[in-house]
């Protein structure tokens, strides 16, 4: 759920806290089943009953169930006027999700069978097999002393449902010890293809480098042959620690290795190479960029409009006029007109640019038929840069049966980006450039950042979820992206990277959400309407005068600007930032310890300097004394510290080009351009250095997530969140 500001939440804000408060309870902490506090939404109530999902309908229409939130519906119960209904919700995978049909044809909002459960994951570590008898694994975990989570935690894997417990039963040791113990069905046949694959690595695939978070944190302590070994320790019933550490980087091999594949996917023979993020992860080509049928450039008219993968199409479908009533021209008008107005988010100032009348939207409208006329989507004036894999960001999609955000359907499935840029004849042909994409216009996207800006740049980057909500289709998902490594970039290549897109961009990706549209958030980056650079965030809003449209938000993960360099976010840092990706900025922190809560997390980032009240152009770096390296690694995470100083990035990490060029990337992405990752001098005292080869990381965490069996990764969510990423 994506909060407005303080004095405007969303309707359902207080049903969510209230679920937040009631997960976390003292209750839990007993070593007896509890029934939990319910989920109620639409008259629709889920909870849980000793891990078991209650439906409870005042009354009368029909509870309907599915195995997604897309459907097929199948009826399960009616309730009649009269008489409350009270039903147990089989756990299986044909009633994964839940929604009521009332009888004058209204249908209620999605939610998870699972709906009552902590609105996260529990963090659980020092996670081990303790044996395997061919078909389940019993599997321990242990709660951290910080950490809050009931005596049963239930998980879904493929058709079952897997409860770890903390209440002495089946299997626990002892109540309450906050050791949880659970037995895990786990497919021999993927343990055994995990094994075969790495016994066939070549010695340049040994011990390749380990990321913590973002950063490289050194050579890997495992090297294949031991991967390997824990492998076949598990396959016969000895003890091994989880997760099993697969590291392997498809950079460093020259030839093609076969990697295991579920089976035949959608027409596409499995592939026999490792993927490589220039097909699998962040796609640049210009044969996928400048794709004749799905891509259009309005500036030299290359392409079809309304292309499948362009803007105006994107926005389209966004806009969903027959689920929305809102026509794309006004979705697209509402949403660039935003930034004609002072605006108040989080109760952060964030001032207006406008520039934007004369900048984009009136040459939009000009070549429209005039500012009365609708925007003619098919000319909207955006260049497409790259088409981008983020399933890195998944959550844990066998916790609460991929639950994300009890107001929407599950959403755990990480996200698939497009990237666009403005483009304007005058700009295509100035001396001024893009900055980061023409050669005359402030160079490349990686080096030392130049004060002020370079170039004149307005990205938009759309960031959808993937809607996989279970561990067999996000690995036949990943499998798909996989295979895209052993196509040749044309034709073939780019029909099989529609099939994938269209999976989460294309119209009613993900019904229940708003318009039903998959789109997470929408960003922006740019200085072409101002000096300053400056990012903003956007959402699809369900409710109020905004419902249907696109609405400013908050930047994830940066707080204010005037926070910085203050007493108020040394004591954030210093009290709440773990390594990361354990951390999200609050929406409000405390000014002081203990003291009450005031708004925190920001309305914009702007660039350079980030604060425009400390004048430092990174966070936190003047009158502080949080340890330097605990500083980095709550900056890395914010909008402005990412695209900027703690990267060493000129601002975009994917620049602006010129037409018929790709798009620079930017060195946090690609490394040193030698293969290995791009060291930064940590700004602040003590000096620190950092090393970046993001893509690389990317290319790791695929593969591993390919090789890993659905039962073994139950109690691991991925190494990076959706909401701290950008």
């Amino acid at each position: 759920m994506k909060h407005q500001g303080l004095n405007s939440p969303p309707r359902r804000a207080l049903a969510t806290l209230t679920l937040a408060l009631a997960c976390y309870s003292a209750a839990w902490a007993q070593p007896v089943p509890v029934a939990e506090d319910p989920v109620m939404q639409d008259g629709l109530e889920i909870r849980l009953k000793q891990g078991k999902p209650i439906v409870g309908v005042d009354g009368n229409g029909e509870v309907e169930v599915a195995a997604d939130p897309a459907g097929p519906w199948k009826p399960f119960r009616e309730a009649l006027p009269g008489a409350r209904l009270e039903a147990e919700l089989p756990i299986d995978a044909e009633h994964r999700f839940v929604r009521i049909r009332r009888p004058d044809g209204r249908i209620g909002e999605v939610q998870s069978a699972l709906n009552g459960l902590p609105p996260s994951q529990p963090r659980f570590v020092n996670i081990s097999a303790g044996g395997f008898d061919g078909t389940k694994a019993i599997m321990r975990a242990t709660l951290p002393p910080d950490e809050v989570a009931p005596p049963i935690v239930p998980f879904f894997i493929d058709k079952e449902v897997v409860i770890f417990r903390d209440d002495g039963t089946e299997g626990d040791a002892v109540a309450g010890d906050r050791n949880f113990t659970g037995k895990v069905p786990v497919d021999i046949k993927e343990v055994e293809k995990a094994r075969d694959f790495l016994n066939g690595l070549p010695p340049a695939l040994v011990n390749q480098p380990v990321f913590t978070g973002r950063s490289v944190g050194g050579q890997g302590t495992d090297n294949t042959a031991d991967t390997v070994r824990k492998l076949d320790d598990f396959l016969a019933g000895r003890p091994i620690a989880l997760p099993i550490p697969i590291g392997v980087a498809p950079s460093a091999t020259t030839k093609p290795i076969v990697l295991p594949a579920p089976g035949p996917l959608g027409g596409i023979t499995p592939c026999n190479q490792l993927p490589t993020w220039q097909k699998t992860l962040l796609i640049t080509d210009l044969s996928v960029v400048n794709d004749p049928v799905r891509s259009f450039d309005p500036c030299t008219g290359q392409g079809t409009p309304m292309g499948a993968w362009s803007f105006g199409k994107l926005m389209t479908d966004m806009a969903n006029t027959p689920v929305s009533g809102i026509s794309p021209s006004d979705f697209a008008r509402r949403w660039l007109r935003s930034w004609v107005f002072d605006q108040s988010i989080n109760n952060d100032p964030v001032p207006k640019r406008a520039a934007m009348l004369a900048t984009i939207l009136a040459k939009w409208e000009a070549v429209s038929g005039g500012p009365n006329a609708p925007l003619d989507m098919a000319k909207a004036p955006f260049r497409l840069l790259a088409i981008v894999n983020r399933l890195d960001l998944r959550g844990n999609v066998t916790y609460g049966g991929g639950k994300g955000d009890p107001c929407e359907p599950a959403c755990n499935g990480g996200e698939g980006r497009f990237v666009f840029c403005f483009c304007d004849r005058e700009i295509d042909g100035g001396s001024g450039g893009y900055g980061n994409g023409n050669p005359n216009g402030g160079g490349t996207a990686g080096g030392d950042p130049i004060p002020g800006g370079a170039g004149n740049e307005f990205l938009v980057i759309m960031e959808y979820c993937v809607p996989k909500n279970d561990c067999r289709s996000l690995h036949a998902y990943a499998q798909q992206w996989a295979n895209l490594q052993c196509i040749p970039f044309g034709p073939v290549y780019n029909a099989a990277l529609q099939n994938i897109t269209d999976q989460f961009a294309g119209l009613n990706a993900a019904p229940g959400r708003p318009n039903n549209s998959a789109l997470n958030q929408l960003r922006t980056n740019e200085n072409l309407l101002n000096a300053t650079w400056e990012l903003r965030e956007f959402a699809i809003f369900k409710n109020d005068s905004d419902a249907g449209h696109l609405r400013p938000v908050t930047v994830k993960q940066t707080p204010r600007e005037d926070s910085d360099a203050t007493a108020f976010l040394q004591n954030y840092i210093t009290t709440t930032v773990p390594a990361p990706p354990s951390h999200k900025v609050p929406l409000e922190w405390n000014q002081v310890p203990g003291g009450p809560l005031a708004p925190f997390l920001g309305g914009r980032a702007v660039m350079m300097p980030i604060s425009l009240t400390s004048g430092s152009n990174a966070w936190a770096t003047t009158g502080f004394t949080a340890p330097n390296m605990v500083r980095h690694h709550f900056a890395l995470n914010t909008c402005n510290g990412c695209h900027s100083t703690e990267t060493n990035t000129r601002f975009t990490h994917v620049g602006c080009r010129l037409p018929n060029q790709q798009a620079p990337l930017s060195g946090f992405l690609v490394g040193d351009g030698a293969g290995g990752p791009l060291l930064v001098n940590v700004p602040g005292s003590p000096a620190g250095v950092a090393g970046f080869f993001d893509l690389q990381r990317r290319e790791q965490d695929l593969i591993g997530f390919l090789l890993t069996p659905c039962g073994l990764s139950v109690l691991s969510a991925s190494s990076l969140d959706t909401a701290a990423v950008h």
